[in-house]
């Protein structure tokens, strides 16, 4: 049995010891009404990802199809069950890197096969708030930060309290990451620390607060996790506080965020580091057309440690080729332009990308990409998609993004 596995069955086992404890307390005839009076919906995604990178002799050509089956109960004595069942299967033969088939002569494309629980949360929902506990999925802002990964097959879940609201102006969001695993990834692995390990207790939070503006709105954010490398050498602790102010006045738009993150190894491997993140954004709108102009910067401390966003939807950011998921070391700087456009229910995107290093000792450049993506909605259940990414690298010593990836995805998707 995988950990992701055993610690759903446990959380399921400890949910459904809650209900049958109290059940008795109440009519029957109440508490059937709430399970079975609930609303269920769901999601088929099949997919083709191609993938092609110079360093790897095989390409990869990865068929899988994604469902996710969601069920919320209705409300019994004010209290919901949101579950989700979550199964990925490859169409044929896996003849791609999957993280967890072994199959490491392929490129990667990180969707393993399996089905698990993906979300479990018990949860009270008010009139502007909801709180609860269990697994399930976190989305904050632009999801840079804190996000499900929701582009891979197998999205990224969270064991957490929380509590998501709005008084008057004001939005604000908090969550609590507790159990041994904390966060389920898109391999289907879990990352996370003990919450006590024999010698202190340790905590690991999201918070997150925003008020509109007429001009725009104000974010600050402050998010701290530790967890356990998996070599199990290094135990890190991740802090970043920042914020961003965005906004659509008129025919503009804009987007200006800045955080600090600093990073403590407990194991004192030489990992501590401070840098800082910008993310500059300008854009305007021609009818149905817009162009964006946009500069993000992840430092490095001396080339030792880079801004990384641990969990954050990072697909969305530094090019669709996935090379920059991770920061390396020195640094990123990404200096973008998108432009898009669309039409009786088409979307067109084009974008650019020069990726350059903060800390450019030995190296000044990893290269360009180019990324292109078409979408067409053919009604309010079903689209389709295709993406393709070239990023050229620049082959100079150093460059540890020296390899040409060129990435070709189609699918389809399905709400019902």
């Amino acid at each position: 049995m995988s950990h992701k596995t055993f610690h759903l069955t446990l959380l399921s086992q400890a949910v459904a010891s809650v209900l049958l404890a109290v059940a008795p307390a109440v009519h029957a005839a109440g508490f059937n009404a709430a399970v079975t009076g609930g609303k269920f919906k769901g999601v088929l995604r099949p997919r083709f990802e191609y993938v092609d990178q110079e360093n790897i002799s095989k390409t990869s050509k990865a068929l899988t199809l994604r469902g996710a089956f969601q069920y919320t109960t209705g409300a019994w004595q004010g209290l919901q069950l949101r579950s989700e069942l979550e199964v990925v299967g490859a169409l044929g033969a896996d003849n791609y890197n999957s993280t967890q088939n072994g199959k490491t002569m392929y490129p990667l494309v990180a969707d393993p096969m399996g089905g698990h629980f993906n979300r479990l949360f018990l949860f009270h929902k008010g009139g502007a708030y909801e709180v609860g506990a269990g697994m399930d999925e976190i989305i904050y802002d632009n999801s840079r930060w804190v996000g499900n990964v929701g582009w891979r097959q197998n999205h990224q879940t969270f064991n957490s309290v929380k509590i998501d609201g709005q008084a008057g102006g004001i939005s604000y969001h908090a969550a609590y990451l507790f159990s041994r695993y904390h966060v389920a990834n898109v391999g289907g692995a879990y990352n996370g620390d003990a919450y006590y390990d024999g010698d202190d207790f340790h905590s690991s939070y999201f918070l997150n607060a925003g008020y509109g503006f007429s001009f725009g709105r104000l974010v600050g954010f402050a998010y701290s996790y530790k967890f356990d490398q998996p070599n199990g050498n290094t135990v890190n602790r991740t802090n970043t506080l920042g914020g961003s102010l965005s906004g659509t006045p008129g025919p503009f738009e804009y987007r200006l965020e800045y955080a600090t993150q600093k990073r403590e190894d407990a194991k004192g491997a030489g990992r501590d580091g401070t840098a800082s993140y910008w993310h500059l954004v300008g854009g305007m709108k021609f009818g149905a057309a817009r162009l964006l102009l946009g500069y993000e910067f992840l430092g490095s401390d001396d080339g030792q440690y880079a801004v990384k966003a641990d969990f954050g939807t990072n697909h969305k950011f530094n090019g669709f080729a996935d090379q920059f998921l991770s920061t390396p070391d020195a640094g990123l700087k990404d200096l973008y332009v998108t432009g898009v456009y669309r039409f009786a229910g088409n979307k067109f995107v084009a974008s650019y990308h020069r990726f350059t290093p903060d800390y450019d000792r030995t190296f000044d450049k990893y290269g360009d990409e180019v990324d292109l993506v078409a979408v067409k909605k053919l009604n309010k259940q079903v689209s389709l998609l295709a993406k393709y990414a070239d990023y050229k690298a620049d082959a100079v010593t150093g460059n540890p993004k020296a390899n040409d990836v060129q990435k070709l995805i189609v699918q389809a998707e399905y709400h019902f």
